[in-house]
């Protein structure tokens, strides 16, 4: 199997599939409609809540209405567990929102509540806190979690959740690149849900040991998986999950070139996907057809099946779909020549994709925001005698904010916080002094909008700069060379790749915001590399693993395995114990 053909597919994503909580099937859902109709009392806050958190994902707005109920009958007839439960899917909720501060107090909350008076809902709760540490790219924290969960349920007998944090944590061990311990984890998983009659859950795990198997380039066997999940999702009758099966069966005959066997699968996973009304997937379907018939249909037909996948992408604001159906356009259309074609598709893609990372660091202003908030309230009624302390602490909240945004937000946040210092420092100025001040300040107010602008522009086009040139220097090799010419475009290419000169930039910046930051790391660690300095900077200004890796121009995964090993130097048990160490530097 060609080694850029796996890098490039995205056979893995489609296969996986991680329960954030509980596992259901839809006939178990519908069940629980029905039953919580006639429940009363605390039977019926348990309904509500289990309800609740099956909707996290598929309906998170029904979903919080039903643990807002929840909540308020649990305070009615004073029901710990129904607190403690109502919080851990409310901060599921806020974590989907990347409204992590909050997410982690409920949690905390949550656990304080049942280490008082409910021990038996812990390895819940630590199933909670695994999944929150996973979305914030916390992998070691979460693995932490996800094991301390295991042996808590174990001790209360609680199969369920044993299954549920051995998934999880065969996961992390995957994308973590450890793949024999995640095979031993889902075995472990699988064993227990045979022996027990857990079949939805069997199906799951059958799932991930296909993404794993696919990894290890053992086709043969994730097929295998994968038709055993189909068999247990029919027999349960989960259309749903079994139409991710047949697509994953349809994926993995595509790269084995059986085109007729794979569209057979497409069909079925289609027509199964529009009777449970996933448009959604009906639209990643139809993409996945235009990618294996590009060559062999009419152009027509192809676009065609396209044209239906962008309309179902827009109607449904799936921004990842529609991104993906322009990216597949414009190779298409290079593929056969056409430049015109291919760069207004590319243009299209763009358009989509900085929305898609706008959309990101409007969550992380919000998360910021709401941080910030937090401390303002926290310390409003502290003695008048600190008030010089609040006013600090105010400064370093706002460079937070705008240093989340990216890098290029920096420079804004210098020229702010340099004008906003003159103001408050120079109390003694002559009238003219005063008059000069007053005007520059003006001048900066009426030209912030402008600049905002452009540093946005500047702070996407280095995220993005190495992963947009490295595709075109890809495109540019493997095509014949004609002259000179390409020759050296290539060589500008690479120099442009490799240069160092907006991290020199960069250095400057944070060295005036961090003027001692490199030195003490030194101290703490005399053996840090060129690299590691890098990423502590980055982690220093509080960016997320999303955010360092087209950065570093490295993957997610790589960045976490990074934080690992610099965790290793510094000595740190956890990545959190880390992080704390740098902000404190």
């Amino acid at each position: 199997m060609p080694e850029h053909f796996l890098r490039k597919s995205g056979f893995v994503a489609a296969l996986f599939f991680l329960s954030l909580f509980h596992a259901f099937s839809q006939n178990e859902v519908d069940s629980l409609r029905r039953v919580l109709g006639s429940a009363t009392g605390e039977t019926r806050i348990d309904l509500l809540n289990e309800l609740a958190s099956y909707l996290l994902t598929i309906n998170p707005v029904e979903s919080e209405e039903l643990v807002a109920e929840a909540l308020d009958l649990s305070e009615k007839a004073d029901y710990s567990r129904g607190f403690v439960r109502a919080w851990t899917v409310q901060s599921s909720l806020a974590g989907q929102q990347a409204r992590y501060q909050e997410a982690g107090d409920l949690l905390r909350q949550a656990k304080a509540l049942s280490d008082e008076k409910l021990p038996e809902e812990g390895a819940s709760i630590l199933m909670a806190m695994g999944t929150l540490s996973f979305r914030m790219g916390e992998y070691a924290q979460s693995l932490e979690y996800h094991f301390e969960g295991v042996s808590l349920a174990k001790q209360l007998g609680n199969t369920t959740l044993v299954v549920s944090h051995l998934l999880n944590v065969g996961h992390l061990k995957e994308l973590l690149g450890e793949l024999d311990d995640a095979e031993k984890y889902l075995k472990e998983g699988l064993e227990l849900c045979e022996s027990h009659g857990f079949d939805f859950r069997t199906g799951q795990i059958y799932i991930n040991l296909a993404v794993l198997e696919y990894k290890k380039q053992n086709l043969g066997l994730s097929i295998e998986y994968n038709q055993r999940a189909l068999t247990i999702f029919e027999k349960v009758g989960d259309k749903s999950q079994a139409a991710i099966c047949l697509q994953n069966l349809g994926f993995a005959y595509a790269v084995q070139g059986q085109v007729q066997e794979a569209l057979n699968y497409y069909d079925q996973s289609e027509e199964l996907r529009r009777e449970v009304g996933d448009l959604s997937g009906v639209g990643k379907v139809l993409l996945k057809k235009a990618q294996l018939v590009k060559s062999i249909w009419s152009v027509s037909r192809v676009l065609k099946l396209t044209d239906r996948s962008l309309q179902i992408a827009r109607s449904t604001g799936h921004l990842l779909l529609e991104r993906n159906v322009y990216d597949f356009l414009h190779h298409y259309y290079l593929e056969r020549g056409d430049a015109t074609k291919a760069l207004a598709h590319f243009k299209s893609y763009t358009e989509v994709r900085d929305s898609i990372a706008i959309k990101a660091s409007q969550a992380r202003i919000a998360e910021l925001t709401s941080n910030f908030e937090w401390e303002q309230l926290r310390n409003q009624n502290k003695l008048q005698e600190q008030e010089n302390q609040i006013k600090d602490l105010e400064i370093k909240k706002s460079y937070q904010l705008i240093a989340g945004l990216s890098i290029g937000m920096i420079l804004l946040l210098l020229l702010i916080l340099s004008q906003r210092r003159q103001m408050k420092n120079k109390l003694v100025l002559s009238e003219k002094d005063q008059l000069i001040l007053k005007k520059e300040a003006e001048a900066l107010g009426n030209k912030l909008e402008t600049e905002r602008e452009k540093l946005n522009t500047y702070a996407q086009e280095l995220l993005d700069k190495n992963q947009v040139l490295e595709e075109l220097r890809e495109q540019l090799d493997n095509r014949d060379r004609e002259g000179g010419t390409i020759e050296q475009l290539l060589e500008k290419l690479n120099n442009s790749i490799t240069t160092d000169k907006d991290w020199t930039a960069f250095k400057l910046y944070f060295e005036a915001a961090y003027p001692d930051f490199f030195t003490k790391l030194e101290k703490l660690c005399p053996d840090t590399t060129y690299n590691d300095q890098r990423l502590a900077a980055l982690m220093k200004i509080n960016l997320s693993n999303k955010e360092i890796g087209p950065i570093l121009n490295i993957s997610r995964d790589s960045v976490v395995r990074a934080k690992y090993r610099l965790r290793q130097k510094l000595d740190f048990k956890t990545t959190q114990q880390m992080e704390e160490a740098l902000f404190k530097l």
